[in-house]
């Protein structure tokens, strides 16, 4: 007796098409977890025969003895099985179908409403415009347009074509006809006066050092300075003791200042009197001895430092100093933001090292904001040479 031929079947999966199989592979499958019970399967024709639960159950006549415990025997009574996102959800019972939607009976009347309150709001702000271009309303198409019919007078006339005289002379201008059109007339409102901007403080002159206030600090000193040079840079001479401890004694050259400030300097020369000669520039209470005072220097050797001292009768400190020796020329700089002072030292006038930041109660409001020079030697003049001084504000 020949076998009977085995069918061959195809399982389509996520993940790609298995087969052919026959039913016995197939359950071999299902049971290692190759293919899934929602999985579907067909024939070599392409005819869909359910998912994998549904042709196992029908290919074993709803015996489930060879299955396994593949199949329990509750989804052989269940209803079939359809395919929905990803998961198996049963056929739900057939629903009857939803009533029409019955039509709004009132949306006609509703859109007639809408159409005349636009065209009243449109017509109460055409007359209150006086008809101007710019605010005119929708032109009304002329199917709706109704030609008012003039009203007449006991004398046959109509409204608007009797004359001043027939009607007893001019009518007084506040006094309206009854069936005249009303005419509105607006008033612009007067102009609310903007008050001036307040004039921008007067720029600091760099140019001239005429123009700024040049003293001895601490005593005469025979200072000189500073005075303009035919190249354009700024010559000071001074002597002084120090600018250090509890007094200073010094050459002064400063313009009053107030609020967010930044004065630069370039220092191109200076004569050598001792290692502790100074010329920078200079944040200063005021101009007497022991006032509160930031001073970013640099000595005849190119060493730089800064000088501080926060209020009067407290000794100078030096919050940053170094002992590197730089060319000339080399750049100082003191900015004050928010009352925040900032100390800054360059070698080219582009890269700038921020050398500390200083909150000095004594330094804020008002101050005297230049140039300075020591040579901490108080008979011997040293001389030092100022280049592209600048005050900015923001």
């Amino acid at each position: 007796m020949t076998p009977a031929a085995v069918r061959k079947y195809y399982v389509v999966t996520v993940r790609g098409e298995r087969g052919p199989v026959d039913r016995l592979e197939m359950k071999a499958l299902l049971r290692d977890g190759e293919i899934q019970r929602s999985d579907r399967v067909r024939t070599a024709t392409g005819r869909q025969l359910g998912s994998v639960v549904e042709f196992l159950a029908d290919e074993r006549s709803r015996d489930t003895a060879d299955l396994g415990g593949l199949v329990p025997p509750a989804a052989l009574d269940a209803p079939p099985m359809r395919q929905v996102s990803g998961r198996q959800r049963s056929s739900p019972p057939s629903r009857p179908a939803p009533r029409a939607a019955r039509p709004a009976k009132s949306s006609g009347i509703w859109i007639a409403v809408v159409v005349v309150a636009a065209l009243v709001v449109a017509g109460v702000l055409y007359a209150m415009t006086g008809g101007s271009p710019e605010s005119a309303p929708p032109t009304v198409p002329p199917a709706t347009q109704e030609t008012p019919t003039p009203a007449v007078h006991d004398d046959g006339k109509a409204n608007g074509d009797a004359s001043p005289a027939a009607v007893g002379g001019d009518p007084p201008d506040a006094v309206a006809h009854p069936h005249s059109e009303a005419t509105l007339t607006l008033t612009a409102p007067d102009p609310v006066p903007v008050p001036a901007k307040a004039p921008s403080p007067p720029a600091v002159d760099t140019t001239d050092p005429a123009t700024w206030t040049a003293l001895d600090i601490g005593g005469d000193i025979a200072g000189k300075g500073p005075e303009k040079t035919p190249d354009g840079t700024w010559s000071m001479t001074s002597a002084g003791a120090d600018v250090f401890d509890l007094h200073d004694q010094f050459r002064f050259a400063a313009v009053p200042v107030s609020g967010d400030v930044t004065i630069t300097a370039c220092v191109t020369a200076m004569q050598a009197t001792d290692r502790f000669d100074k010329a920078g520039v200079m944040f200063r209470a005021d101009n007497s001895p022991g006032a509160a005072t930031l001073f970013v220097n640099v000595n005849h050797a190119g060493i730089m430092q800064d000088i501080l001292r926060t209020f009067v009768g407290q000794k100078s400190t030096c919050p940053f100093s170094e002992e590197t020796a730089h060319a000339f020329p080399v750049w100082v700089r003191l900015s004050r933001h928010a009352g925040i002072c900032t100390a800054w030292t360059s070698t080219d006038g582009k890269a700038w090292l921020k050398r500390g930041t200083h909150t000095v109660p004594a330094l804020q409001g008002q101050l005297q904001c230049g140039i300075a020079l020591c040579s901490h030697h108080g008979g011997v003049l040293t001389t030092a040479v100022f280049d592209q001084i600048a005050i900015t504000s923001p």
